[in-house]
């Protein structure tokens, strides 16, 4: 494949600059970004095209960026345009809409994961200066920081956290399996199998480990 110019138009990427000193990082995510830098990666188009790129996947609105030659963040402005994305040695696939999943290897399969970033309020600063009052409200960062979504409060102190969903694919379309029970839907006939397997092993679906864990030993079906 050919190396070459990405030929599609580019939209400067405003929102993660002005409001990243107000979102601390947790949990793995810098500032709602999923890797803690613009990373050497490639950029595979559906027409053959294979560009290099420094990449970095924003996951608080699932956005796949880059920064061109003079360090702006951009995204493309058309991402079905976009077959795949490495960046580093992860690979990354369109997801047949804006977000891209990352590709995890089981054996002879793979799952993908969709990571997401959410905003934590820590509470909101009062007039004397003493902190923030502690709050239990999550809020999703995508309505936060989407273009012509709501700003954040000043007064108020956010964290990120990262969340994911996971999938197989089945017939090209992507299938949740976030849980047992939508694992089972996919494997037909195999359901209690599968649930003798989760139970001996205590298959957790919020560890990435564990999910590799059932999926290789699905294969066999």
């Amino acid at each position: 494949m050919k190396t070459s110019k990405l030929y599609l138009f580019l939209f400067l990427i405003i929102f993660p600059t002005l409001l990243s000193a107000q979102v601390a990082s947790r949990d793995s995510l810098s500032n709602g970004y999923l890797f803690p830098d613009f990373t050497d990666g490639f950029v595979m188009t559906k027409d053959g095209n294979r560009t290099a790129a420094q990449l970095n996947y924003y996951c608080i609105q699932g956005l796949m960026l880059f920064k061109d030659a003079e360090g702006v963040v951009m995204e493309f402005a058309v991402p079905e345009d976009v077959e795949a994305v490495t960046i580093g040695d992860r690979l990354f696939v369109n997801s047949n809409k804006k977000a891209f999943y990352e590709v995890i290897e089981v054996g002879k399969t793979s799952y993908y994961i969709e990571w997401i970033g959410k905003l934590i309020s820590e509470g909101k600063g009062g007039g004397t200066g003493y902190g923030y009052s502690a709050t239990t409200a999550t809020t999703s960062l995508y309505g936060q920081l989407r273009p012509g979504g709501s700003k954040l409060k000043n007064d108020e102190k956010f964290s990120t956290k990262t969340e994911c969903n996971y999938y197989l694919k089945v017939k090209n379309s992507f299938k949740k399996i976030n849980n047992l029970v939508m694992l089972q839907k996919v494997y037909k006939g195999h359901e209690a199998e599968i649930e003798q397997f989760a139970n001996e092993q205590k298959i957790d679906f919020s560890e990435t480990s564990n999910i590799a864990k059932i999926i290789e030993f699905c294969t066999k079906f």
